[in-house]
């Protein structure tokens, strides 16, 4: 990571969480992430009826709303 992303990390109160790529320790952090997201989805999708045209909308939606 650049300093100047470091930098403002610090100067906005960021807490930052690193994980490494591809290890077996901390592939359940991403998988749970993705579980999550896809409930977000299922449940919105059912809940106003959309077809799965709409899948990726609600997806980014999702995203967002997590973020």
């Amino acid at each position: 990571m650049s300093e100047q992303f470091k930098k403002f990390y610090d100067e906005n109160g960021i807490t930052r969480h690193l994980t490494i790529s591809y290890t077996l320790q901390q592939n359940g952090v991403v998988e749970r992430r993705n579980i999550t997201l896809f409930d977000i989805v299922r449940s919105m999708m059912t809940q106003a009826n959309l077809s799965i045209s709409f899948w990726g909308d609600a997806l980014l939606t999702a995203i967002y709303i997590l973020n």
